[in-house]
């Protein structure tokens, strides 16, 4: 697949099919995104794969759980009370796969860093025939101490990106993009 045909198709899925996801696909998904670069070539991401949507849909709950119970200091939360509350709601969208890339705290750039992996990794899926979207939702659970302790997760290591994988039922329509907001341009015609 062309690379600016994955950038301009690639869309956020919220509907996954029963069908699993191999692991030599994500091991493929893994491997592109640490292709990725990072801050004075720390490569500080680390992986955590979770598989089986019993699995997922207990943690939804341990997470929307844990969102609720500390929405005073996770504000940008708020506007998702009433979805969290809801026993039905899965923040990840019975999806078959959640690959979440941690960032060692003490690089240079760990947001950055697992931000560009993420990206590589869901272009990747994309090419691959896959859905992926990045479940915010997740991260105060998946930063905090229980999940922490449940996963042997060192606690330098930030989840910074909760992103879900699988076959999607449909690829949701392509949405309109704001035009490029160009604030300075210092270049000069010839």
């Amino acid at each position: 697949m062309e690379l600016s045909n994955a950038i301009h198709n690639r869309r956020a899925v919220r509907a996954y099919t029963q069908q699993p996801v191999p692991a030599e696909v994500l091991k493929n998904l893994i491997d592109d995104a640490i292709m990725a670069p990072s801050a004075s070539h720390s490569q500080p991401w680390a992986f955590g794969i979770i598989q089986g949507r019993e699995k997922l849909q207990a943690i939804s709950t341990q997470a929307k759980d844990y969102a609720l119970a500390h929405i005073q200091e996770h504000p940008r939360l708020q506007p998702y009370v009433s979805s969290l509350q809801k026993a039905q709601f899965n923040i990840f969208y019975d999806a078959p796969v959640l690959v979440v890339i941690f960032a060692n705290s003490q690089a240079p750039s760990p947001q950055g860093d697992a931000a560009l992996a993420a990206q590589n990794l869901m272009l990747s899926a994309f090419a691959a025939g896959l859905g992926t979207c990045w479940i915010g939702l997740s991260m105060p659970y998946l930063n905090g101490a229980e999940f922490k302790k449940t996963y042997n997760v060192p606690q330098e290591m930030l989840a910074i990106a909760p992103i879900i994988v699988g076959h999607p039922q449909t690829f949701p329509a392509k949405p309109e993009r704001k035009p490029a907001l160009i604030l300075f341009s210092d270049t000069t015609e010839a």
